[in-house]
């Protein structure tokens, strides 16, 4: 890692930013063809389900069901690539230039990543406690003997 100025602490945020920037933007593009794949996958899996309803999926329903679940989750994985590159584009600006404003965007995009990582978890866990109580409830609501 390169010499960062340690006497003014704009500068030293600018320099870990400069740092940060291609690693931002890799991280974007990398969302961005993982997204990109998903859909893919999604709109093969419907066709096959739509086209082909008795081969891999039993039913017409399953194959559709499952191509739009990846549907789902392009759409998921379509967000925090969008706020990398935005990340990325505030860092290097920053870098460049010094802007403040460029660095209060920066945080406002950081924020918002964080709170959008930080909703899907909720509802990650959400659906998890509600799958772990029906299977709980399954359970006990079998025959004995």
């Amino acid at each position: 890692m390169s010499e960062v100025p340690t006497e003014n602490p704009l500068a030293q945020v600018q320099a870990h930013l400069g740092h940060a920037s291609p690693w931002l933007r890799f991280l974007g593009i990398a969302g961005l063809i993982t997204c990109a794949t998903f859909a893919v996958v999604a709109l093969i899996v419907i066709l096959a389900g739509i086209f082909f309803p008795f081969g891999m999926f039993h039913s017409l329903s399953a194959g559709v069901s499952l191509g739009l679940v990846y549907l789902v989750l392009a759409g998921v994985l379509l967000v925090p690539a969008i706020f990398f590159i935005r990340l990325a584009k505030s860092a290097k600006q920053f870098r460049s230039d010094g802007d403040i404003s460029s660095l209060e965007t920066l945080g406002i995009t950081l924020f918002r990543l964080t709170r959008y990582y930080g909703v899907i978890l909720i509802v990650v866990l959400a659906v998890g406690a509600l799958g772990l109580a029906f299977d709980i409830l399954t359970f006990f609501s079998l025959p004995r003997g």
